[in-house]
C-alpha cells in the first residue's frame, strides 16, 4: 500500500493532485494531462478533502488494462462524500455515471468497474462533496484502488 496526501496535520487531508476540479482539469483539455493515480498494480490509498463551496469535486484518472476490473472504495473520516466512475468518453461529470455510490454519513462508499475491450482504457474516478445545505459541507475521505 503506497499513501498519498501526507500532511504535518493529521486532521487535515491534502489535495496532493490539484487542480483536479473536473475531466476537463485531468484530460489535458485545458492543462498538461494529470498523471494516473493508479494503473492497475498494487493497491493504492489517497488522502484527500472535497468542500461544497471551494473544492466540490475531485477527479482522479486511472486505467485498466485489457478485460480487468478494479474496486474503489471511498471511506470518509469526516463529512459524507459520494462516488463515481466515468469512461474516458466522458467529458463531464453531467453525464450518466458507470458505477456510483452514495451511502449515507461516515460509511464507505464502494463501486466495481470492468474494462470489458480488448486493450487498456482510462476511466475517471470522481469523489464529490457532500451538498452545501447538508450539515458538514466539506469531507476527509481516504480513496482505495485496487484490483478486483
Amino acid at each position: 500500500d503506497s499513501d498519498l496526501g501526507y500532511t504535518s496535520d493529521p486532521r487535515r487531508a491534502v489535495d496532493p493532485l490539484e487542480p483536479n476540479d473536473g475531466i476537463t482539469f485531468v484530460d489535458c483539455e485545458f492543462l498538461p494531462k494529470a498523471p494516473y493515480i493508479w494503473k492497475g498494480a498494487a493497491a493504492r490509498t489517497l488522502k484527500a478533502s472535497v468542500d461544497a463551496v471551494e473544492d466540490p469535486v475531485d477527479v482522479y484518472r486511472i486505467r485498466l488494462g485489457a478485460h480487468r476490473r478494479a474496486a474503489v472504495t471511498l471511506t470518509p473520516s469526516k463529512g459524507n462524500a459520494d462516488l463515481a466512475v466515468f469512461d474516458q468518453a466522458a467529458k463531464g461529470i453531467q453525464v450518466k455515471p458507470l458505477a456510483r455510490s452514495r451511502r449515507a454519513g461516515l460509511r464507505s462508499d464502494v463501486v466495481h468497474v470492468t474494462n470489458h475491450r480488448g486493450a487498456a482504457r482510462t476511466f475517471y474516478v470522481v469523489v464529490q462533496a457532500p451538498s452545501i445545505t447538508s450539515r458538514s459541507f466539506d469531507a476527509q475521505y481516504a480513496l482505495r484502488l485496487r484490483r478486483g
